[in-house]
């Protein structure tokens, strides 16, 4: 997890110090890529919208709102960390403001860039997806973070940890919905 992390990192820092990058298309070697997908299409829409990050896969299903369509693609907005980095469009802003998020590795990567109450990267995605984890299986347990919260911070702080973070994410979800139709009149 922690090289993981770090591969992003180390992918992300020269996209920021690159004066001509304006986005980043991120993706792990476990992938299939749909060759034939407008992925500049979606940085337009972004940009337009105000978007910064997007996601271009998750590996679960969770409670999102639909944006915007085209064709037969939707951008949604997740409510919640529908888990996965495996692939990734993240523009200098956004990548900026991710990285000042974070002071330490204290979780996954897909878990900390899906804190958008903390790091303010709202998580969008393309669906249906235009890229696909090549196995479905990991040998990471979805208990992996509250199993190490558990150790650093105790029973206890880990209860308080996540009754914050769903009180933090609660009202980020409510600012979205209160901006939401300003979203949808920019395209």
């Amino acid at each position: 997890e922690i090289g993981c992390f770090k591969s992003h990192v180390a992918v992300t820092q020269p996209f920021i110090a690159d004066p001509d990058a304006e986005w980043l298309l991120v993706l792990e070697d476990d992938v299939w890529v749909d060759v034939l997908f407008d992925y500049q299409n979606v940085i337009i829409r972004a940009e337009k919208l105000g978007i910064n990050y997007v996601r271009l896969y998750a590996k679960r299903f969770k409670p999102a709102r639909v944006v915007h369509g085209w064709g037969a693609h939707q951008l949604i907005r997740y409510e919640t960390d529908p888990y996965g980095t495996q692939a990734y469009l993240i523009n200098k802003p956004g990548a900026q403001r991710f990285l000042e998020s974070v002071k330490t590795i204290t979780m996954p990567i897909d878990d900390e860039l899906s804190r958008f109450w903390v790091n303010g990267l709202d998580t969008y995605a393309v669906y249906p997806f235009p890229v696909i984890e090549k196995s479905a299986r990991s040998n990471l347990s979805g208990e992996r973070a509250r199993r190490k919260a558990d150790l650093k911070f105790g029973i206890i702080g880990h209860t308080w940890f996540r009754i914050s973070e769903k009180i933090a994410k609660t009202l980020a979800n409510l600012s979205f919905l209160m901006r939401l139709n300003a979203i949808r009149r920019r395209l």
